[in-house]
């Protein structure tokens, strides 16, 4: 029996920092194609937005919390570096006490393997149902170039066996050594990067990619068999250059660029947020790739095809959100970081 979405929630921060903030500060926008980036108020975390992801998710799928057999979070980011936060969300959104947790946090790539882990995990005939919530906030020094286009957002996924919007057709995966990209050090907050842009570029491409390709050999798949992908991007023009090396057309991954460009990088969430605005623009019988991310490396891919149940979608969990906001300035934005008082 196919395994695939059946709801999803999405939560951005309604504080919005902009491009010309930071040219007025530091005179630069390291970010390509970012106009603003969602950040966190000062009494939310990754806990919290995902929580409010999750919300959405199974109010829109209106059946039994308790009967969900599967949780799996992610985030590079989570509130405690040594905390179970599987009964925390569990407690908070209603769910069994008997429900199977689990939680993934090492890179960007994290959200790719709590979803592939859920999906596999009904799959085995672990229950029925999985709930699946990617929250992330990266961060790194104010200085540091590295840190103009990190934003932050939050998705969650329920997962079953019928009354699908989407199915999980398949999954595809590249792992590679990479030393020199972003990383962060054990006890530090902020992540940091040597600077080896060329380096990066080429990690980067060789792990999308190849994932990408991965996923296309087992399915005998090409680009024409997809209408849309949703690629991780650390800034809104990746997915364009990356798209075209695989033989995607420009307009099959602008819904992603135009979130990445409004919210930023989103770290573990960023191709999972690009697959919620992928969600609320196709039809049924359209499908999706989607692509993740992580430095050091690694990258997965799915293939997601989009059912009749498709067209029952009322709720628009991202493009609302988008649009609740309110701005601040650079000043405000460093107090909210507790970089200031």
């Amino acid at each position: 029996m196919p395994v695939g979405v059946i709801s999803y929630g999405a939560y951005v921060p309604r504080y919005r920092i902009t491009r010309e903030e930071y040219v007025k500060a530091w005179g630069n926008f390291a970010a390509a194609g970012v106009k603003e980036k969602a950040v966190l108020d000062v009494d939310e975390d990754t806990l919290t937005m995902g929580i409010e992801a999750a919300a959405d998710a199974l109010e829109a799928w209106g059946g039994d919390p308790g009967s969900i057999s599967v949780l799996s979070l992610a985030s590079t980011n989570f509130p405690y570096d040594e905390k179970a936060l599987g009964g925390t969300a569990a407690a908070m959104l209603g769910l069994s006490k008997h429900v199977f947790s689990t939680e993934h946090r090492a890179s960007s790539r994290a959200g790719t393997e709590a979803l592939i882990t859920a999906a596999s995990m009904l799959s085995g005939s672990l229950g029925e149902y999985a709930l699946v919530i990617v929250s992330d906030a990266p961060m790194a020094e104010p200085k540091d170039t590295l840190e103009h286009g990190m934003g932050a957002a939050a998705t969650a996924f329920v997962l079953g066996k019928k009354d699908l919007i989407a199915e999980i057709e398949g999954n595809g995966s590249f792992v590679s050594e990479q030393l020199g990209e972003r990383f962060r050090p054990y006890g530090e907050k902020n992540l940091k990067d040597l600077g080896l842009n060329e380096s990066r570029s080429r990690a980067y491409t060789g792990a999308t990619v190849g994932a990408a390709r991965n996923l296309m050999q087992k399915l005998n798949h090409s680009a024409e068999d997809y209408d849309f992908l949703a690629l991780h991007q650390n800034d809104a023009r990746m997915g364009q250059r990356i798209g075209l090396q695989l033989g995607f057309t420009e307009e099959k991954t602008l819904p992603v660029s135009k979130t990445v460009a409004q919210v930023g990088d989103t770290g573990a969430s960023n191709s999972l947020l690009g697959l919620v605005s992928v969600v609320e623009a196709a039809k049924p019988g359209q499908r999706a790739m989607l692509v993740s991310y992580g430095s050091g490396c690694g990258s997965d891919a799915l293939a997601l095809r989009f059912t009749e149940g498709q067209a029952s979608i009322k709720y628009p969990a991202l493009s609302h959100k988008l649009q609740h906001k309110k701005y601040i300035d650079y000043v405000t934005y460093l107090k909210l970081r507790r970089k200031i008082v």
